[in-house]
C-alpha cells in the first residue's frame, strides 16, 4: 500500500498533465474553430458585396438604356409632329411621361449628354398645349 501512496504524486502529475494538455488543446480548437467561422463570414460579406456592386451596375446601365430609349420615343414623336401628324391625348401623355423621366435622369447624371432632346422636348410641350386649348387631340 505505501507505493501505492508513493505513486499518487506522480499519478496526480501524469492525469493534471493530461488534462490540462487535453483542455488546452480543446480551448485551441474552439479558438482555431471561431476563427475558421471568421474567415467564412468574412469571404460571405466579400461575395455579398461583390454581387451588391454588380447589382448596382446592372441597375444603372438598364436606366441608361431606360434614358437613351425615352430620349428616342421623344425625338420620333416630336418628327412626326413636325411632319403634320395628329396624336390622342393618351399618346402626347405617354411621351410627356418620357420627358419627365429623362430630364429626371439627366439631372442626376451629369455625364450624360442631355442637349439632345431639348428642342424637342419644348416643341412637344407646346404641341401639346395647343391642342388641349383647342382640343385638336385624335
Amino acid at each position: 500500500m505505501r507505493v501505492f501512496y508513493e505513486m499518487i504524486p506522480l499519478l496526480s502529475t501524469i492525469l493534471a498533465g493530461a488534462l490540462g494538455g487535453g483542455i488546452f488543446s480543446f480551448i485551441q480548437f474552439l479558438i482555431e474553430r471561431k476563427d475558421g467561422k471568421e474567415d467564412k463570414l468574412g469571404k460571405i460579406i466579400k461575395a455579398i458585396e461583390a454581387t451588391n456592386a454588380e447589382l448596382e451596375k446592372a441597375k444603372q446601365s438598364n436606366l441608361r438604356k431606360d434614358a437613351d430609349d425615352a430620349r428616342r420615343r421623344i425625338l420620333i414623336f416630336a418628327d412626326e409632329i413636325r411632319r403634320g401628324e395628329l396624336h390622342s391625348e393618351e399618346f402626347f401623355n405617354q411621351v410627356l411621361e418620357d420627358i419627365s423621366f429623362y430630364e429626371n435622369y439627366c439631372r442626376g447624371h451629369p455625364d450624360y449628354q442631355n442637349d439632345k432632346a431639348r428642342d424637342s422636348t419644348a416643341m412637344i410641350r407646346e404641341a401639346y398645349h395647343s391642342c388641349r386649348r383647342s382640343n385638336n387631340f385624335i
